[in-house]
């Protein structure tokens, strides 16, 4: 499988699902606006004049929860403006050290997910580890699910069990104040959570639809896929004569590469006059971020291979693909 698309440029997290060859729809989403707490006592300033920051007391922490494309892009962008202006600074400050935290080992870049499903990439290329990603940054990670947040005593409770968070990644020492396994103190906060999928929502998609949001469920699509292929080597006569719908619901990047190498595979497996695939999109058109090339490659590469595209629709409802 390749992709269909020209090089992609909107790098935005799009949440794209995929049934198991029945139905899929677009999981509802819960967005966390990324907010920054600080200390009373100002631990740091920047200057925008002169690009250097002024420390205004002892080393600081700066704790970021969530490592998806806001959390580690706020890291970095930290971590190279601090750089120069501690290594100009003349005093005895220290740069402030910088820990994210998230519960999963890989930092998943979805827009090419679909990838590692057609078996087309690696999957220390689509989704690395925090440790190789962070190596020689300085930053640190702790992979954990946050508990809560203490805001009056400025510490973040972590549940640690299930990972190897003992451990912190990156070069720079945590400090005393934060060896406990479980908690983790901090001067600044960035939460930067993301969104949560939330399948609840829409009546039947729990136990009908396929998310396409994370490496579980890439992997889990992948196995369908597969299986499907040994069938078809087998010459399933069953198979071969139901038809077979697939419903792909979100229209960004990743949704239309989906539709694209789903159909394509498909076609191959099961044959192409027994395979429909349908795009739907609850904007007024797919790939409404993309630049218009982009957006017109797109369009006319979905049209070429049969997809069946719906937008300014909504899912209310999942059923089985027997219902009337």
């Amino acid at each position: 499988m390749k992709s269909f698309l020209s090089p992609i440029v909107n790098l935005g997290i799009l949440t794209t699902s995929c049934a198991a060859f029945t139905v899929a729809f677009s999981p509802t989403t819960t967005r966390t606006t990324t907010t920054a707490t600080t200390r009373r006592a100002t631990p740091f300033s920047f200057s925008s004049s002169s690009s250097t920051t002024q420390l205004q007391a002892a080393k600081k922490e700066i704790v970021i929860l969530g490592g998806g494309f806001g959390g580690l892009n706020a890291a970095l962008t930290l971590s190279s403006l601090l750089d120069p202006a501690f290594k100009d600074d003349d005093s005895q400050h220290e740069k402030p050290t910088i820990t994210i935290i998230d519960k999963k080992e890989r930092f998943v870049f979805l827009p090419l997910l679909y990838e590692l499903c057609m078996g087309d990439a690696d999957i220390n290329e689509v989704a690395p580890t925090y440790e190789s990603l962070l190596k020689d940054t300085g930053i640190q990670f702790r992979q954990a699910s946050v508990q809560g947040i203490d805001k009056d005593d400025h510490t973040v409770y972590l549940d640690c069990s299930g990972s190897d968070s003992g451990s912190n990644t990156g070069d720079s020492n945590t400090g005393d104040s934060n060896t406990d396994k479980n908690k983790i103190q901090y001067d600044s906060l960035i939460v930067a959570t993301g969104a949560e999928v939330n399948l609840e929502r829409i009546p039947g998609a729990v136990s009908l639809a396929l998310p396409f949001y994370s490496i579980e469920n890439c992997l889990e699509l992948r196995k369908r896929l597969t299986l499907l292929d040994s069938l078809s080597l087998a010459n399933d006569i069953d198979m071969q004569k139901q038809p077979m719908e697939v419903v792909v619901v979100g229209g960004g990047y990743s949704g239309v590469e989906l539709a694209l190498n789903l159909s394509e595979r498909l076609k191959q497996s099961v044959g192409k006059d027994n395979v429909k695939v349908t795009l739907v999109h609850r904007g007024k058109q797919v790939l409404e971020y993309a630049m218009e090339h982009n957006r017109k490659m797109g369009l006319d590469r979905l049209h070429k291979s049969g997809v069946e595209i719906m937008t300014e629709c909504s899912v209310v409802e999942v059923l089985p693909a027997d219902t009337d």
